[in-house]
């Protein structure tokens, strides 16, 4: 990497000094190297090659082109015209006071990218206004002016930025003085503020959620089963095309007529509307990344971040007390610092089998490439579960890969360029939709949003599926989707095992550090129980037109009937605290806090249909139970003792919907006197 030429901007004031000054390091001065000693970047040059700091080897960049179209990922071209080198000469000057002249722990590569891509937002509004980035930190006016017109997470990385600045040394370390302090305190307000208002990433409704759940895992299915011929055909075209599969014209034919010639192939691109070329070709293989990614997520409860840091030898085993539980290893950056942080994950046979079709995918990959992917070694992970389909050579250009450095798609549901993809994962919204998102939350106003509008495709994000996970499945009756239920069962089992009160194994599991408990799954998920059981309670008992019997029954019965309100957020306020607990029964539910100790090997037989103060019946649900106790009893041979003990059930089911129904006819009588 060649560095970049220096622009002396003549004015010792400014951060732009000559090159003898002792403010502003020279540009050839080393800012990265590789583990072996050999030079990544210099300060001046226009791109600097972190990838020696970035987990798993993988390739990352700091660029400083604030002009024209830019990605993480574009092509090196050191080249900075001239009338860009002064910005260019301050804006690395800056950076290498965030990195190495600031107080406290480097900055991890996410962080510094932040940083960067806003430092190129000021210096393209600079550029704008014909000023420098001096002017523009030295002139409180303009800062303020500047911060009014950006808004959310944007505003809490300027304020990042500036708060550096103003730590630093204004003569020996920056150059010049920074106008900050005077509107620090406002900009931190408005940041504290738009974290209290900013609105909670909302969870998928049951039936939206039961649609993306049951697409994800066909879409995997149906390309796990021509995955063999797929993988095939790669390897054939690539040895008829003897190079790289650049978007040509024989290229496109020597594709096609590959996957015309296998049926099961050709069907599949045909139904997945992939076209017979190259481009085709590398779409499907990056879309399936994505749905593993997801599948991952919705199965694990990952952030999106964490499921794209998962190395390749990810997936674990481990068996306690006879069964086998599949754990997930990666690393996590959330809230801490910005530095990696081993984490596991119980996930579910589908998150396994997302996973496992990942490896395929990549081992393809890293074949091609002559790599064996080895095993991480502590923190280090030099092969990445998810990496580029590019390095196939499906493109005009292949990119660079080396044993430390490979490129990662960036797996994210808005780069999907087909409608086929987000007709699948963003089903549109209903009636039904709406008003169960309207008794989660009562107090956000749904229909005022746009992107929650009747008739409008769902605007399906990766955070949701951690969330909803979280939310619904738990054991309170939330849930009431069969689909649904089947698709979370097993993910509930396991997550239950793990991450319930009580556990010592989960405080384990997550390395007894009471920091990563606070940002990981496991804390999400026993907070989100007692949420849930407070949802499921109010939509229930409280707000149900049913009415209600048992002991905890006829006690909500009695305040329906006397007109009193219940207050929705006292009542989930109180499920936070544990002072109510709801779990649902087959006759109706139990708001009993802790174990139950009525229900017994024979259930209908114990008190709980009979005295028990923390039932709460429904005589529809009791009826329910009986038709399927007589069918069940019909069934059976009269003279065998499975008859007798199924008989007694039915008789005691019978006896308490006797008792329920003639409370009812009492409390009828009462309200007519």
């Amino acid at each position: 990497m060649t560095a970049a030429p220096a622009f002396p901007l003549g004015n010792r004031n400014e951060i732009g000094t000559d090159q003898g000054s002792t403010v502003r390091r020279p540009p050839d001065t080393v800012v990265s190297r590789f583990a072996d000693g050999r030079i990544a970047s210099r300060l001046g040059d226009l791109y600097w090659n972190w990838t020696p700091f970035v987990n798993g080897g993988r390739e990352a960049r700091l660029s400083f082109k604030f002009w024209g179209p830019s990605h993480r990922y574009q092509s090196i071209n050191p080249y900075i015209p001239p009338e860009h080198g002064p910005m260019v000469a301050d804006m690395q000057h800056l950076m290498d006071l965030v990195v190495f002249r600031r107080s406290g722990e480097t900055y991890e590569y996410g962080m510094l990218f932040a940083f960067l891509a806003h430092l190129k937002r000021i210096a393209r509004y600079c550029g704008a206004k014909n000023i420098s980035l001096s002017d523009f930190f030295g002139d409180p006016k303009l800062i303020t002016q500047y911060s009014r017109s950006i808004k959310s997470k944007t505003l809490a990385r300027f304020s990042g930025l500036l708060s550096i600045l103003t730590k630093l040394d204004p003569e020996k370390e920056v150059g010049f003085h920074v106008a900050g302090n005077p509107i620090l305190t406002e900009l931190r307000k408005r940041v504290t503020q738009m974290i209290k208002g900013a609105l909670q990433t909302p969870p998928l409704p049951t039936r939206i959620y039961s649609i993306i759940l049951s697409n994800l895992e066909q879409e995997l299915l149906d390309f796990q089963k021509i995955a063999a011929p797929y993988f095939k055909m790669i390897k054939m075209a690539q040895h008829l095309k003897k190079t790289l599969l650049p978007r040509s014209n024989e290229a496109r034919s020597i594709v096609r007529d590959l996957v015309t010639a296998n049926p099961s192939l050709n069907d599949y691109f045909e139904s997945k509307r992939l076209p017979k070329d190259p481009k085709g070709v590398s779409r499907g293989l990056s879309e399936i990344q994505l749905l593993c990614k997801l599948q991952i997520q919705a199965f694990s409860g990952m952030r999106h971040s964490e499921a794209c840091m998962l190395p390749y030898h990810c997936m674990e085993k481990e068996t306690r007390n006879g069964r086998i539980h599949f754990i997930l290893s990666g690393f996590t950056t959330k809230l801490n610092k910005g530095k990696m942080h081993r984490a596991k994950w119980v996930t579910s046979p589908d998150g396994y089998r997302a996973v496992s079709l990942a490896q395929r995918i990549a081992k393809f990959v890293y074949r091609e490439l002559g790599i064996k992917p080895s095993r991480p070694r502590g923190l280090v992970s030099q092969h990445p579960l998810f990496v580029s389909i590019s390095y196939l050579g499906f493109g005009t250009t292949r990119p660079h890969a080396s044993s430390m450095s490979f490129k990662a798609p960036a797996l994210l549901i808005q780069n999907n360029g087909d409608g086929r993809l987000r007709q699948l994962l963003c089903p549109t919204i209903t009636e039904n939709d709406l008003q169960e998102l309207e008794a989660i939350d009562e107090a956000r106003a749904w229909r005022a949003e746009d992107c929650f509008r009747l008739g409008v495709p769902w605007p399906l994000e990766s955070h949701q599926f951690r969330r909803s996970l979280a939310l619904y499945a738990q054991r309170s009756g939330l849930v009431s989707l069969p689909s649904l239920k089947r698709q979370l069962q097993h993910i509930t089992q396991e997550m239950t095992r793990y991450y319930t009160k009580g556990s010592s194994f989960a405080i384990n599991f997550i390395d007894h550090d009471p920091e990563v408990f606070k940002t990981h799954m496991a804390r999400e998920w026993r907070d989100g129980v007692a949420l849930s059981e407070g949802l499921a309670f109010l939509r229930d008992v409280i707000f149900s037109n049913e009415e209600l019997f048992g002991g905890a029954g006829s006690f909500e019965q009695g305040k329906r009937n006397r007109g009193e309100v219940v207050d929705r957020k006292v009542t989930l306020s109180r499920f936070r605290r544990g002072e109510i607990s709801y779990a649902q029964t087959p006759f109706g539910g139990c708001v009993k806090i802790g174990e139950c100790n009525q229900v017994g090997m024979r259930m209908v037989e114990t008190d709980c249909l009979k005295n028990c103060l923390s039932a709460v019946g429904k005589l529809s649900k009791l009826n329910n139970v009986i038709r399927m106790q007589e069918k069940l009893v019909r069934g059976l041979d009269r003279d065998s003792v499975e008859f007798r003990m199924e008989s007694s059930d039915l008789r005691a089911l019978k006896m308490a919907r006797k008792k329920w129904q003639d409370l009812s006819t009492r409390r009828r009588n009462a309200q007519r006197t």
